[in-house]
């Protein structure tokens, strides 16, 4: 679930690229990670700065 919040808050358009980006929790760690092309790495750096920096966690889903 925590993964999933912090993508949620990304505000880079995706658009076509080639890759994933995917977000995972435990129970002392949550974290990203992101597979693309060479050709793709600037934007999903941009990607990747976007779920850290604008990161969004909604009452509720905080509350579970």
């Amino acid at each position: 679930m925590p993964g999933s919040v912090i993508l949620s808050g990304a505000r880079t358009p995706i658009g076509k690229l080639a890759g994933s980006l995917a977000g995972f929790s435990g129970n002392n760690s949550f974290g990203l990670t992101a597979h693309c092309l060479t050709r793709d790495v600037d934007t999903f750096m941009d990607l990747l700065a976007d779920c850290l920096l604008q990161a969004d966690f909604p009452e509720a889903e905080v509350a579970k």
